[in-house]
C-alpha cells in the first residue's frame, strides 16, 4: 500500500514535545533525555501511528517509552491523536531507519524491544531487511541489556517460523512463543485490552502500582494484552495472532 505523504508532518513532529528530533545525538543518553536514569528503557521499532506504544506508556509510567518509525507521516497520525490528553512524559518518538540502530543506542542501552506486525518482506531476496533477520538480530544483541528482551507478534505464520528459525540460528533463546494469542487469552478467561482512546487509558492505568519488578504480574499482562490497529484488525477477523518473547541469555 503507497504511503500517503502529509506535507506538514515533518514540521509538525519536529515541534512536538513528543519528539527526540536528534535521535543520534542521544546515543547513551537516552535516559539522560528522559530525566529519569534508573527507569527502564523500552522502544518500539516501527510503530506506524503508534496506538500500542501510546497506550503502553499510558498503562505503565513507571518505564520509559519510544515509538520509532521510518516516516514522520506515519506518526504524525499518532501524534494528533494524543493533543487534548494529558501529557505523557515517559513517551517519545523518533524517527529513522531501522538499520542505524546501533547508531542510535548505546551498548545495552535498552531493556526490551517490541515488534509488532513487522513488514514481512515475502520475496526470499529481500530475507535480510525483515526485523527478525539475522541481520538485526545482532544490532539487537548490542543494544539490549544482557538478558534484554524482544517481543514480536505478527499474523504472518510464514514470517513467524522464519523468526523462530532465525533466533535459533543466532543463539537466542525462546522464552515463550504461541500460534493463536486470542485464543490463548480465552483459554484463561482473559480479554485483549483494545483502548479506544487516552481517557479510557488514563483510567486503566490506575489498576494496581505497574511501576514495581520488570515481571510482575501486572504489569506482564497490561504489556501482552494491548493491541495494535492491525492486531485488532486482523483478530476481528478470526486471524490467528502469533506472539514470541525471546532473549539472549
Amino acid at each position: 500500500m503507497r504511503l500517503r505523504n502529509i506535507p506538514e508532518s515533518h514540521d509538525y513532529f519536529m515541534n512536538s514535545p513528543y519528539a527526540a528530533a536528534e535521535p543520534e545525538g542521544l546515543r547513551g543518553r537516552w535516559r539522560e533525555f528522559f530525566a529519569r536514569d534508573r527507569r527502564k528503557l523500552e522502544a518500539e521499532f516501527g510503530c506506524g501511528k503508534g496506538r500500542f506504544i501510546t497506550e503502553l506508556a499510558a498503562a505503565d509510567p513507571g518505564t520509559d517509552y519510544i515509538g520509532i518509525d521510518k516516516y514522520t507521516s506515519v506518526i504524525y497520525k499518532g501524534l494528533r491523536r494524543l493533543e487534548g490528553c494529558p501529557f505523557r512524559e515517559n513517551l517519545r518518538f523518533a524517527c529513522l531507519y531501522a538499520s542505524t540502530l546501533t547508531e542510535v543506542f548505546a551498548e545495552g542501552e535498552l531493556d526490551r524491544i517490541y515488534l509488532n506486525f513487522s513488514d514481512p518482506w515475502p520475496k526470499k531476496r529481500h530475507a535480510d531487511r525483515r526485523l527478525t533477520s539475522g541481520r538485526y538480530l545482532a544490532m539487537y544483541e548490542q543494544i539490549l541489556r544482557p538478558g534484554g528482551t524482544i517481543e514480536f507478534k505478527t499474523d504472518n505464520r510464514e514470517l513467524f517460523d522464519f523468526s523462530l528459525e532465525e533466533l535459533a540460528a543466532n543463539g537466542w533463546t525462546v522464552l515463550a512463543k504461541t500460534f493463536d494469542l486470542h485464543a490463548y487469552y480465552a483459554e484463561r478467561g482473559l480479554a485483549a485490552a483494545g483502548i479506544a482512546d487516552c481517557a479510557d487509558a488514563e483510567s486503566r492505568a490506575g489498576a494496581g502500582d505497574l511501576s514495581g519488578p520488570d515481571e510482575s504480574e501486572e504489569r506482564m499482562l497490561i504489556r501482552v494484552r494491548i493491541m495494535t490497529e492491525y492486531e485488532e484488525k486482523f483478530s476481528g477477523k478470526g486471524k490467528p495472532i502469533c506472539k514470541l518473547i525471546a532473549s539472549k541469555l
